[in-house]
Order: structure tokens, then sequence, then C-alpha cells
């Protein structure tokens, strides 16, 4: 029994795979695959959104299958499992007038989320999902 507590406690404080720990690697996850929002207009059934990067990693277009014409961001810094950008032609603002930036932050090779510089540390969007994962493709 001591032996089965042990083992427990092992496998809770085993640290998370490495993945994403840099921009490639965070692109490689971002550009294989379709995304969406797992509820709303946007789904993966309704309008699913690619990824793609360019060739130096400093920029980013999303583009939607049916809605918008595509969003440029353009990379600022990245992090472990994360980068910071800006839209290209941003219009919105802050409530202090400065332009949005957006972080990107890869959960997982299967869902990501987005948090404005401006919030609190703690608010993100919804996640999204890669299309195709189990219920999550409707």
């Amino acid at each position: 029994m001591f032996k089965s507590i042990i083992s427990a406690l092992l496998v809770s404080v085993t640290p998370l795979p490495a993945y994403a720990t840099s921009l490639a690697e965070m692109a490689v996850i971002l550009e294989n695959g379709t995304w969406a929002w797992p509820e709303g207009q946007n789904t993966c059934a309704k309008n699913p959104q690619t990824i793609t990067f360019s060739d130096d990693l400093m920029t980013m277009k999303i583009s939607w299958k049916h809605t918008h014409g595509p969003a440029i961001y353009e990379i600022i810094k990245s992090g472990p499992r994360n980068f910071t950008s800006k839209i290209q032609g941003e219009t919105r603002r802050t409530e202090e007038g400065s332009l949005f930036v957006w972080q990107l932050h890869v959960l997982s090779p299967t869902s990501f989320r987005w948090q404005r510089t401006d919030w609190p540390s703690h608010v993100f969007t919804k996640s999204q999902v890669k299309c195709g994962i189990g219920d999550l493709s409707s």
C-alpha cells in the first residue's frame, strides 16, 4: 500500500511533457490542422480557421473558411508556450488608448487561448480547439 501511495505521488508531481517551448515549436503545432471555438458561429463545422507563419516567424496569418479576410499578426516576442503579437491594421483600443496587443497561449497540442496584455493575468478567452479531435469537430 505504501508503494502505491508513493507511486501516485510521483505521478502527480511529474512535470508536463515539453512541447511548444519555442516559437518554432508553437508554429508547428498551430500550422498542423484547423482550429475553432468549441461553440458559437466559428466552430469546426461552421467556420474553422487555419494558421500559418512566415518563414522567419515574424508574422502569423489566421484565415477563416467562410468569413473575415485573413488577420495578420506581427510577432513582438515569444516565451515558452506563448507569444505576444499585434494585428496589422488594428483599430481597437484599450481604455488607456493603446492598440490591442494579444498573447497566444498554447495549452496543449490541441488547444490554445488568447489574452490581451491589458487584461488581468488570470483573464483569458475561452480555449480554441483543434478540429477533428473527438466530439469537438462538430
